[in-house]
């Protein structure tokens, strides 16, 4: 009971929620990055986005279990998708803050800054990301083969129960693919369309259907596609594309 409400809370308030988290995320990391004698603080603060991280690919594995066990009423599988959520809109946060508070570490000498940047390229940042969203896909696609969830929603949208299984398919498929580095940019690619789709059919249900709340519908998208473009940058950047004042270089692997 008390896990189903706070659910309903959070479905309720989804868009206050997330700016929320995202400002959290936006000033732990300007924090952490402000702490030009203290690179150590930087240090402990990505690897506390790491944690969270590997933490919601838990949360996402274990609601992946219960699925197929066919605990689709479960308390504690709202409450894996509730965590889920929660820590990836932190991470968000995180991600769209670090391109802005770490830039002045490419012409100044700022050792918080420089640690910050090097946490979120290196390889087991980047590892930690996409665990994440593979988990993530390989559970929706897997959820709906087999509890049918949304496919209500499909139909209201007038989409039809073929492309509603086309679609599991292709999320439980390219889910897969993100854990594979040959088959990785393909799979962001492809888990992109899916998500700039989502957001198409949010909007065009709003004009044309009379459907409410299409910025608070498509949030789950959008903090994917953050989640996404991070791993794709990251796991493509060229050793040595940038260089601090120090003359070192951002690794990329360790």
């Amino acid at each position: 009971m008390h896990a189903q409400a706070i659910v309903n809370f959070w479905r309720s308030n989804w868009c206050q929620l997330y700016l929320g988290s995202i400002l959290l995320g936006f000033f732990s990391a300007g924090a952490a990055a402000m702490a030009k004698s203290l690179p150590h603080v930087a240090k402990s603060y990505g690897e506390g986005i790491r944690f969270l991280l590997y933490f919601a690919a838990t949360a996402n594995v274990t609601a992946l279990v219960m699925t197929v066990a066919h605990h689709y009423d479960s308390p504690w599988l709202k409450v894996c998708n509730l965590a889920d959520h929660l820590l990836l809109f932190i991470v968000d946060g995180a991600l769209l803050a670090i391109p802005l508070v770490t830039y002045p570490s490419l012409k100044i000498k700022d050792p918080g800054q420089s640690t910050l940047l090097r946490m979120f390229l290196h390889s087991k940042m980047i590892q930690a990301a996409r665990y994440a969203v593979a988990s993530l896909y390989i559970g929706a696609g897997t959820t709906k083969w087999l509890a049918f969830e949304t496919i209500d929603f499909f139909h209201a949208s007038g989409y039809s129960t073929a492309f509603f299984y086309f679609i599991a398919t292709w999320e439980f498929v390219w889910g897969i693919g993100v854990l594979w580095r040959k088959s990785l940019n393909i799979a962001l690619f492809a888990l992109s369309i899916d998500m700039f789709g989502a957001i198409y059919t949010h909007y065009h249900n709003y004009f044309a259907r009379g459907f409410e709340g299409p910025l608070g519908n498509s949030v789950d998208a959008l903090r994917m596609l953050t989640l996404i473009g991070y791993i794709a940058l990251a796991s493509n950047w060229k050793p040595g594309a940038l260089w601090f004042s120090d003359g070192g270089r951002i690794p990329m692997r360790a």
